[in-house]
């Protein structure tokens, strides 16, 4: 995963100058049980009107379930990409933030966001990457979504259980 990265850095910095920035990579199954409390807990908050169906429906489509998600498993990488200061380009969001812009292929955004987030996609890609769409910083290698969108017989990588 790591050399993968350094791959696709090269890449950046040789074509465009530009550097990755990695949000977050490896997730203990901890973290990602707190990350998707908190994020139940605002969608509670912030949707009063919904009732259970839906507070679930959303809260997995924006928060994966432990076990659900590459970054237990060290196989998912949340990055963009900077300019030589490290200063983030603009991609249309900001991480983490989940709205009708979120999605990879949005159409709503300017025509340099698109050129940010082709760039990115484009070397990730070459680098063997997959992009989960609907998030346009979150991609992987080796887990159980690589190899459904690679159509690979099995994933290389599982979860990393807690140790305490």
């Amino acid at each position: 995963m790591i050399e993968r990265l350094e791959n696709v850095a090269d890449t950046i910095h040789k074509g465009a100058g530009l550097k990755l920035l990695v949000y977050e990579l490896y997730r203990s199954p901890r973290k990602q049980e707190w990350l998707r409390e908190r994020d139940r807990k605002e969608l509670v908050e912030t949707h009063p009107d919904y009732n259970e169906q839906q507070i679930q429906s959303a809260l997995n489509r924006i928060s994966a379930s432990v076990g659900g998600s590459g970054h237990q498993t060290g196989g998912a990488v949340d990055l963009t990409l900077c300019d030589g200061e490290g200063t983030p380009l603009d991609m249309g969001t900001v991480y983490l933030e989940h709205n009708k812009r979120t999605p990879t292929k949005c159409k709503d955004i300017t025509k340099e966001q698109r050129k940010n987030r082709h760039i990115l996609l484009t070397a990730m890609k070459a680098a063997g990457f997959v992009n989960y769409p609907g998030e346009w910083w979150h991609f992987c290698y080796g887990d159980k979504m690589w190899a459904a969108y690679s159509r690979e017989p099995y994933a290389f990588y599982d979860v990393v259980k807690d140790y305490v």
